[in-house]
Parts: structure tokens; sequence; C-alpha cells
């Protein structure tokens, strides 16, 4: 189902079992996360997906609307998120955190799961504020509150390196632009990295031909979110002469 259509029943549901209506719109509860865009809204059910390290991921809940009083999400840190009911009035109907992941040299899996609740007696999650983290705590006295509803989404993250090479021959070049090219119109430019300073490329080389070797990782904010990333090396001779190389490099 379209992430906009369960948004309205959602969200009418949610209003209606405050206003007393007691029919149930939707029995399936689905997580929804913002790193695939075929859709439009940038929403998707789609499991796994692929966010670049350092992207900010939203992920909304939908459960069964009649009979949920509050979420719970696990992150992959072991963390835990409480959202109630009322916040989810807030956010069209979703149940909704964030989060940020991170990769090594190779992608790496990472799992996002909620779970939906009905409140029994009294509510058996509480904010500690010492630890600012949530804490289940069910007392002898209470019963332990119904689980109305689940869904889980399974997240790669991934950093692409950039790689480029060129040979200047007897030309001594004079400079080396690295240009990121985002289909929003942002351009990241980046020169030989300089301890202390900006981030910039690894300039390797020249080897036993000649040809040197430009790397570069890109941060989250100079890619495309999905698709591919244009990149340009531009490169200044000091007998005025330029060139301009091209490649593409994968942003899933």
């Amino acid at each position: 189902m379209r992430r906009g259509i369960w948004s309205a029943w959602v969200l009418l549901a949610l209003c209606c079992t405050a206003g007393g209506c007691a029919q149930t719109f939707m029995d399936q509860a689905m997580l929804f996360g913002d790193t695939y865009t075929e859709d439009g809204s940038g929403f998707s059910e789609k499991s796994p997906q692929w966010a670049y390290e350092g992207e900010t991921v939203t992920f909304d809940f939908a459960p069964d609307p009649d009979v949920t009083d509050y979420a719970v999400f696990t992150l992959p840190n072991g963390a835990q998120e409480y959202i109630d009911r009322r916040t989810a009035l807030d956010t069209d109907g979703f149940y909704r955190v964030t989060g940020r992941f991170i990769a090594g040299r190779e992608s790496r899996q990472y799992t996002v799961s909620a779970k939906a609740y009905t409140v029994r007696r009294q509510r058996d999650w509480y904010y500690d504020r010492e630890s600012k983290k949530w804490v289940l705590h069910v007392t002898q006295s209470d019963q332990a509150d119904s689980q109305v509803g689940s869904a889980s989404l399974k997240v790669i993250c991934y950093r692409s390196q950039v790689e480029m090479t060129f040979a200047p021959g007897s030309r001594r070049t004079q400079d080396a632009v690295l240009v990121l090219l985002r289909s929003d119109g942002t351009r990241t430019e980046r020169r030989v990295k300089v301890d202390g300073g900006q981030p910039g490329f690894d300039l390797i080389g020249p080897d036993t031909k000649g040809t040197y070797t430009v790397r570069y990782v890109p941060t989250w904010d100079e890619v495309n979110r999905t698709d591919k990333t244009d990149v340009e090396l531009h490169l200044s001779y000091a007998d005025g002469a330029r060139d301009v190389i091209r490649t593409t490099i994968d942003t899933p």
C-alpha cells in the first residue's frame, strides 16, 4: 500500500478513536524508511534500504491506530525510543524516529524494529532522567501492556570512494580540483589534502608510467541519496592548458 494512503487512513483512525469510533482501519503494522525515493514521497517499506554513512534516516511506524497507545523503537545501537499516540498526531499519524549509521571499508547491515502496545492499567515504560534512557518496568501489581503490532526494516550503510587517474606527461600540473555534483545543484570542490586543513583528496604518484591517482571518500551531504553522483577532476597546467576528467560513483 502506498504511504500516502496509509497516512490518511491512520490519521483518520487516530482522530476517530479519540472521538469514540470503534471501527478498525488497519490490522497490519508497517515500518517505512525515507532512503528509497521511487514513490516520490521519499518513504518506502522496501527492505533492505541503503543509507550513506552519516546520513539522517527517518523511520515512520504505522501500527493499528485503534488499539495502539504507544510504540517503542529498538535502534541498532541498542537504544530504545518511546513514542506516544499524542506525538504521532503531530507526524501525520506515524510513530517517528530518526537515526544515523556507520559504515567501514565494507558495507554494514543494521536492523531497526518497532513494536506497538496497548496500555493495561498503567504504562510499562518511563523515562529515566539520570541515564537519559527509556526504561521498561512492570510492577507486581500491574499487568504487562499488550503488544498489538510489530515491524522491522533492514538498512545497509555504505560509503563510496572516488578513484580517478591522470597522466600529465611532460606538462607541469599547477592545480587539481575534484568536483562532486549533486542533482539538486549542490557543488562541492576539494583539493589535495593538507594536514590541519579542510577535507581533501589523496594524491598518489606518479608511478613508473607517470600516472597519478586521486582518491577521496565523500561525506553524505556531498552525494545524491539515490542512483549515481557525477564527479569531475579539473586540471590546470603551467602552460595554460586545462583538462576535465569525468566519472560517476554509485550512491544507491
